[in-house]
């Protein structure tokens, strides 16, 4: 079985635990109906119900993102860092749920509103500023990089934002994170070692051609109107069960929303790898269809997926997909 097709096997084990857990929370008759309409009891609350739903999920997270990267050789990861990082991820989240109580109790016509604008906020905070704290670099400076730079000046590329990984991974990877002027892109120095120049050129003309399509801008407002769809949908489904005790409201938003981020991740997936087809397009155009033929086989694996998993829940198209892409753009132009 291949990582792709374990790892979505695993996520889509995630979201029926998480929902299971949910509905049986929902059911309860144990939990406290009478709980007073104060922030910090209802804070309190939902820490208890996060708190828990987390380590019901944990064993599911550490098959998922310890122990499939390890098996299929990924990246280097130690328990301890794992650890910290779902921890840090579970902090996040149990702050970030501490506006959307605040405005459920405040504004309970709009918390709808106002909770997707929070996250949608969290979200550009993350893409301007975390994005660029988590992946490290050092600017191509080297042989290579003066090649790059001509190739960058013949195509009217900006050379200046390249950069050469620190954190590096047995991955041959190349990335484009950040928006507007904090757009960079990322390569690391297996994919230098593991590919000839033109090659290279067609990685780093790809990373381009998502820049020159603003892709990332693209999946920001994609991210941010979902959001506000989902939780206006959970919003117009909740007042279908009204009156319903806090407790009670908290939870149902909970499994709505966990079902309509699911909704979401799929929609997104569709988009990237549609993306992704654009920006191989690009680079194609760019460097020439053979050059990022030979790059493509070079850095991915034929795989054997079932259909509706990689159509689904991958967020790049695989092999087969990418070099039937270029063959029929290469059908088009002649």
């Amino acid at each position: 079985m291949t990582y792709q097709l374990s790892k979505t096997k695993a996520k889509i084990l995630l979201f029926f635990t998480e929902v299971f857990f949910l509905l049986l929370l929902l059911a309860s008759k144990k939990i406290p109906d009478n709980l007073s309409n104060d922030f910090y009891c209802l804070s309190a609350f939902t820490f208890f119900v996060l708190l828990f739903q987390f380590l019901i999920t944990f064993p599911i997270k550490i098959y998922s993102d310890f122990f499939l990267p390890q098996k299929f050789r990924l990246y280097e990861l130690t328990f301890f860092n794992f650890l910290l990082k779902e921890l840090t991820n579970f902090l996040v989240t149990t702050i970030l749920v501490l506006p959307f109580i605040f405005f459920l109790l405040k504004t309970p016509n709009f918390w709808w509103l106002f909770s997707s604008l929070t996250l949608s906020l969290s979200l550009l905070i993350n893409a301007l500023i975390l994005q660029n704290l988590a992946l490290k670099g050092s600017k191509l400076e080297n042989e290579l990089s003066q090649k790059i730079a001509v190739f960058c000046k013949k195509h009217s590329l900006p050379f200046q934002n390249i950069f050469l990984a620190e954190n590096q991974t047995e991955v041959f990877d190349a990335s484009l994170i950040g928006t507007g002027k904090n757009k960079k892109i990322f390569l690391n120095s297996n994919l230098l070692e593991k590919l000839s120049e033109q090659e290279i050129f067609s990685v780093l003309a790809h990373e381009f051609g998502h820049l020159k399509k603003n892709h990332n801008t693209k999946k920001f407002l994609l991210e941010t109107l979902l959001t506000l769809l989902s939780f206006a949908s959970a919003s117009l489904i909740l007042s279908l069960f009204l009156p319903l005790a806090s407790t009670k409201i908290i939870i149902l938003i909970f499994l709505l929303l966990t079902v309509f981020s699911f909704l979401m991740e799929i929609i997104s997936n569709l988009f990237s790898q549609k993306f992704e087809l654009e920006a191989d397009t690009f680079a194609s155009q760019t460097n020439g269809k053979q050059n990022l033929n030979s790059a493509l086989n070079k850095l991915l694996q034929p795989e054997n997926t079932n259909f509706w998993l990689d159509l689904l829940f991958s967020h790049s198209p695989n092999l087969e997909k990418r070099l039937k892409n270029l063959e029929t753009n290469q059908r088009k132009t002649l």
